[in-house]
């Protein structure tokens, strides 16, 4: 099944080719007979570059979070592992010159009733990833400080591999505690503000050399499963993307060892979510790579949407919501050069789906405490997600019906993702998510790019431009590291200042070189290759961070 959904892609890949070629082969025909007929091809010329600005203003609205993503790779600084802590030093010590064994010394200070409120913290935010067991895990994770001597990871082995597996959920527990909890329970805590933000890397790094410890490449196991769907919360901020996708691969190959992708819905719904969370990664969280999972490759259930008695199941509700838009992605957008048709079936899924969530919403109990911050996310997505498709359909319509349909209905969507984000009454841990700064720095530079390449943009340029700046003090006004926001302030200064370079001159420029996107196996090129190497020069972590 796989190699034949390749070998359409490669199929549809050369259509798309050839298409293109066609195009040119008849503007070059047309441009001849102009010439010969006049002798002048100013007027030509003139149409050639309009044409070619809007083809260039479909690709690069079409690309906008391949922009976040793609321009800063993960040797930019903001995404080496191994440097999170020498960072900060201009000469290493002795006492830190090891960042490994440094971090195990950290995190043998760590007192159980701080533990234990952190992990209430971590629990608090559980709908986020909802694969744990907290009666399970409150059990074995008592009887570890119980009966354990060597409570922490030590720099030799002293385990065996599952217990090294729990000590891994353990740690990614801790630092999903600190890093999504409000600001406020630093103070609850007792920590300084260097604490605050040196302990979620100290719990990461621990929990990843506990996931090498247990053996996670020879010995498939639910447990190493589960500890990737914690780290999806994460490896973003700290690890990067790339350790993310290559752990992505691993598990999925394990989980179908497991029998994970064949379960039926009277299985161990913690399975049924361990499933569904690779699902979402590789379908939702994961652009710009090759699928690891095929559509209809398996037969695992959707989770369940109700509880007893026809109640919505408040507890795994987002898990399923996301897991819809990751099939409704899938099936029709996920490729890079979708059909008119994918797409309007996509926009009528997102949009038959919103309908279902209003309703489903109103069901929520009041008293659950994470019930407005599920709504919240979820508004968020979907209007991010359409947002996404509309400007996906400009490149299968004309350039005056794409205007007279989608663009208002683009910039309402991208304009309501960064106000929202930029809202006082939006809470701080709200926006902690770290796929929240990527969506709102994508809508931000589809705003730009309007405002400076579309003569019938809403904002003006300068507009823009002040709301790309409130942006980018918004996106580094973190306390703790938090690299994708750091990642899209950037981008967005990056794009702020090349496009009030000479934005005219740009788009000549653009035209004359850039006919239409480049597409290499399957993936989109970067939609601008002279933008790119701007991004080689970027500052470290330790000169880019943020001034809280």
């Amino acid at each position: 099944m796989e190699q034949v959904d390749q070998e359409l892609d490669v199929i549809q890949e050369n259509q798309i080719l050839k298409n293109k070629v066609d195009e040119l082969e008849e503007l070059i025909l047309q441009l001849r007979n102009h010439q010969d007929s006049d002798g002048s091809t100013q007027d030509l010329e003139i149409e050639q570059i309009e044409d070619n600005n809007w083809s260039y203003y479909v690709h690069a609205i079409a690309s906008a979070k391949q922009m976040c993503l793609g321009w800063l790779s993960e040797e930019t600084g903001l995404a080496d592992t191994e440097d999170w802590l020498l960072a900060d030093y201009e000469v290493p010590t002795v006492e830190n010159e090891d960042v490994w064994c440094y971090y195990y010394e950290k995190v043998k200070g760590l007192q159980k009733h701080v533990s234990d409120k952190i992990l209430l913290e971590a629990r608090n935010v559980s709908f986020l990833y909802n694969v744990i067991d907290w009666n399970q895990f409150w059990t074995e994770y008592n009887k570890h400080w119980e009966t354990e001597t060597e409570r922490h990871i030590a720099p030799f082995y002293s385990k065996d591999k599952r217990k090294y597996l729990f000590m891994c959920q353990y740690y990614l527990l801790l630092c999903i505690g600190l890093y999504y909890s409000d600001d406020c329970f630093q103070q609850e805590i007792g920590y300084s503000s260097e604490e605050w933000e040196l302990y979620p890397k100290v719990f990461f790094s621990c929990a990843f050399q506990c996931l090498m410890r247990g053996r996670i490449l020879t010995y498939p196991d639910v447990m190493s499963v589960q500890c990737l769907c914690l780290l999806r919360l994460c490896s973003p901020m700290l690890g990067g993307y790339n350790l993310q996708n290559c752990l992505l691969e691993v598990m999925c190959y394990h989980a179908r060892l497991l029998d994970l992708d064949k379960l039926s819905a009277s299985d161990d719904s913690i399975k049924i979510l361990c499933w569904w969370s690779l699902v979402i990664i590789d379908w939702h969280d994961s652009d710009f790579r090759y699928s690891s999972i095929q559509l209809n490759s398996f037969s695992t259930p959707l989770p369940c949407k109700y509880a007893l008695a026809k109640k919505i199941n408040e507890h795994t509700y987002y898990h399923l919501f996301n897991a819809r838009v990751a099939l409704i992605k899938k099936r029709n957008y996920y490729n890079p050069s979708p059909s008119l048709d994918q797409l309007i079936t996509a926009e009528a899924e997102l949009h038959e789906l919103e309908m279902e969530q209003a309703s489903d919403l109103e069901q929520f109990s009041s008293s659950m405490p994470c019930s407005l911050q599920i709504k919240f996310l979820i508004k968020f997505i979907l209007l991010y997600e359409k947002l996404t498709v509309y400007c996906k359909i400009a490149s299968s319509l004309s350039r005056s019906e794409w205007l007279q349909k989608y663009h208002r209905r683009s910039f309402a969507h991208a304009d309501q993702i960064v106000r929202i984000y930029l809202s006082d009454d939006t809470p701080t841990s709200y926006k902690k998510p770290w796929f929240l700064a990527d969506m709102t720095v994508s809508a931000m530079s589809f705003l730009l790019v309007d405002a400076f390449l579309n003569e019938h943009a809403i904002y003006t340029r300068e507009k823009a431009v002040g709301v790309a700046r409130q942006l980018v003090a918004a996106l580094t006004s973190f306390s703790q590291l938090m690299r994708p926001a750091l990642r899209g302030a950037q981008v967005i200064e990056k794009l702020v200042d090349y496009l009030t370079r000479d934005a005219s001159g740009i788009a000549r420029d653009i035209a004359e070189s850039s006919l239409s996107p480049v597409h290499y196996g399957g993936l989109l090129g970067s939609p601008w290759p002279e933008l790119s190497h701007t991004f080689s020069e970027s500052p470290s972590a330790r000169n880019y961070r943020s001034p809280a």
